[in-house]
């Protein structure tokens, strides 16, 4: 929607109200339903708002892709380009990596270490190619923090951009959706085997 909205660069731009409008609406309706359902079934309000939020703004995503600035139905002119789509698939992909992780590792320790150890496998991950990469032919430990950090560098548009030549191919997006299920699958497995011998109660 940002992407859309754009930047208004002079007096002379104006805004797409159509945008404007879908985002109240999906804010405004998202509050009431997260209330209503609160104050009928009890439900939390914070997971419920964060759930109903995001059911609303993907529908009004996909009206906006339908629907032009003008409130016509036009979607070859409704400002949303295919690297804008990719760069957010990608995005999804890293997000979902690091939610294993983040499972994985909420099977053994609270909230604090878990919040911690996953900033640093973020940050760590950021820069794996510079810190892993040059040594991993000579260093054994390189070669296993190769393995082990997952590289988040795939998943930021620009270092795709610069890998394919300028753009990015349903190939790149077929790869790097392989690694993310591989990955995430392997700290999924992680966290239940950490589980299992865990005493609960």
């Amino acid at each position: 929607m940002a992407i859309r909205e754009g930047v208004l660069e002079t007096n002379a731009d104006t805004h797409d109200w159509t945008v404007l409008t879908a985002t109240g609406v999906v804010v405004i309706l998202a509050f009431l339903l997260t209330a209503f359902f609160n104050y009928t079934y009890d439900w939390k309000f914070s997971s419920t708002g964060v759930v109903v939020l995001a059911i609303l703004a993907t529908l009004a995503l996909v009206f906006l892709c339908l629907i032009d600035r003008n409130w016509q139905f036009n979607p070859y002119e409704n400002g949303i380009n295919a690297l804008d789509v990719y760069g957010a698939v990608l995005l999804l992909f890293g997000a979902l990596i690091m939610a294993g992780i983040a499972v994985a590792l909420s099977a053994r320790f609270n909230i604090v270490i878990t919040l911690c150890v996953c900033i640093g496998i973020f940050l760590l991950g950021l820069v794996s190619d510079y810190v892993f990469g040059q040594l991993a032919q000579s260093r054994q430990w390189a070669e296993i923090g190769r393995f082990l950090v997952p590289n988040l560098q795939i998943f930021w548009i620009s270092d795709a951009i610069m890998e394919e030549g300028g753009e990015i191919t349903l190939k790149y997006l077929g790869i790097v959706g392989v690694y993310t299920i591989c990955y995430t699958g392997a700290m999924i497995l992680v966290g239940i085997a950490l589980f299992q011998r865990r005493q609960v109660g």
